[in-house]
C-alpha cells in the first residue's frame, strides 16, 4: 500500500466517524432536520402529551398508588445507567425501567426523583438519548396503564 492509498483509508475512516458522531448527536438526517427547524417531529409531540412524565402530576391525584422512594431510586438510577457513552444507549433497560411502573403515577413520581437524584428532566434526558422505535413503546405503554 502506497502512502497516497494510506491517507484515503486514514481520512475515509475519519469522515466515517465525524459522520456518525454528527447522526448520534441529531439523531440521524431527520434530528438534523428538526434541530433547523426544516421538519417537525411526531415523536417530540408524542413525548410532550405523556402528562404522566411531569414530576408533579402524581402530586394532583387523590390516593395515587405511588411506588416507595428507594423503588423510584433504583428505577432511576437503572435509566441514568442505561447511558453508556455518547454513541451508545441501552434503550431496552430505559423501557424496562417504566414498565416496572404499573401507572401514571408511579411514572410521574419516578419522573421526580430523577431530577432529584440526577438534576435532569426526565423526558429531556431519554429523548435526546432513546432510539424512535424505543419511544414509541413508552409512548403506547404509559397510554396503556392507568391515572393512579
Amino acid at each position: 500500500m502506497n502512502d497516497n492509498s494510506r491517507k484515503d483509508v486514514v481520512f475515509i475512516g475519519v469522515a466515517l466517524i465525524i459522520l456518525y458522531s454528527v447522526s448520534k448527536l441529531f439523531k440521524g438526517i431527520g434530528g438534523i432536520t428538526d434541530a433547523f427547524g426544516i421538519t417537525s417531529s411526531k415523536k417530540a409531540s408524542e413525548v410532550k402529551l405523556m402528562d404522566a412524565l411531569k414530576p408533579s402530576y402524581y402530586k394532583g391525584l387523590k390516593n395515587a398508588n405511588i411506588m416507595t422512594y428507594a423503588s423510584a431510586k433504583k428505577l432511576a438510577k437503572q435509566i441514568y445507567d442505561a447511558k453508556f457513552s455518547f454513541f451508545y444507549t441501552d434503550d431496552s433497560a430505559i423501557l424496562s425501567a417504566f414498565k416496572q411502573c404499573k401507572n401514571k403515577a408511579q411514572i410521574s413520581f419516578l419522573a421526580d426523583v430523577f431530577y432529584k437524584e440526577y438534576g435532569k428532566d426526565l423526558v429531556t434526558y431519554f429523548y435526546s438519548n432513546m432510539e424512535d422505535k424505543y419511544l414509541v413503546d413508552l409512548n403506547n405503554y404509559v397510554a396503556s396503564i392507568p391515572n393512579k
